[in-house]
């Protein structure tokens, strides 16, 4: 049993050896992970070392994913004599569409002249987390005319930041006219990047034709609670001068 296990501890060792030593070469990025908002340049450093006995002649190539951008060269050419040592420095662009909540696979390969690999490092970037929701209104004004049976807003709702978020969307109106209704909301969840457009209608009542005219809100707010924007309407009575 005893020399079994010794057999065992062996084997994993020169393992464990032959990994570390098998090229020679030393192939480090500076970073193993990366922080970055979008539209923002990230960058770094490969080190390459040559600790074997003959000239290195490879080249280094690049991938990252779709939704970010390579500046510098991808396919670049070294040659290190024994014990010489190069750094490599790497820019990328993060574009507007990347999104974040996932992470972006940086991969530089060291290739030999005969174009297979000889080792490989990754780095991985996560990209901030930005919140950009904003609301406005498709209307600005609205003529109270008898014949009109209910009063129609559609709204239209942007994300322009980089995660998806859900969001609440509140029409209030005077509560001279409110009565004792409540305020109409919706919820919804909006992709990065997508935009879409929801409509609150309301049954005229007597009291809105009551005063000369009133200001109808409509507030958006994120998950926690927090404001991100505010649109207003006016509405008049048809027996006034139309409000510019």
């Amino acid at each position: 049993m005893r020399l079994c296990l010794a057999i065992l501890l062996l084997f994993a060792h020169g393992s464990s050896y032959a990994q570390s030593s098998d090229t020679g070469i030393l192939f480090q990025l500076s970073k193993k992970e990366i922080s970055v908002a979008n539209e923002e340049l990230a960058d770094f450093t490969v080190k390459v070392m040559n600790n074997t006995t003959g000239i290195l002649k490879a080249n280094i190539t690049a991938s990252v994913d779709k939704e970010l951008d390579m500046i510098s060269r991808n396919n670049l050419p070294i040659s290190l004599k024994p014990g010489e040592s190069v750094f490599i420095p790497f820019k990328i662009y993060v574009t507007q569409k990347a999104q974040s909540g996932k992470e972006h696979l940086i991969s530089l390969t060291l290739l030999d002249s005969a174009r297979k690999v000889i080792t490989k490092d990754d780095c991985k970037l996560q990209v901030v987390i930005k919140k950009n929701v904003n609301l406005f209104s498709l209307v600005s004004n609205i003529l109270l005319e008898e014949r009109i049976d209910s009063i129609r807003i559609p709204v239209r709702i942007a994300n322009l930041g980089n995660t998806a978020q859900k969001i609440t969307v509140v029409n209030r109106f005077p509560s001279a006219v409110q009565g004792g209704d409540f305020h109409k909301s919706e919820q919804l969840t909006i992709g990065a990047g997508r935009d879409t457009t929801i409509t609150f209608n309301r049954v005229v009542n007597g009291r809105m034709f009551s005063d000369d005219g009133f200001d109808i809100s409509i507030v958006g707010l994120y998950a926690n609670g927090e404001m991100f924007s505010t649109a207003y309407v006016r509405v008049q009575n048809a027996r006034n001068n139309r409000y510019f």
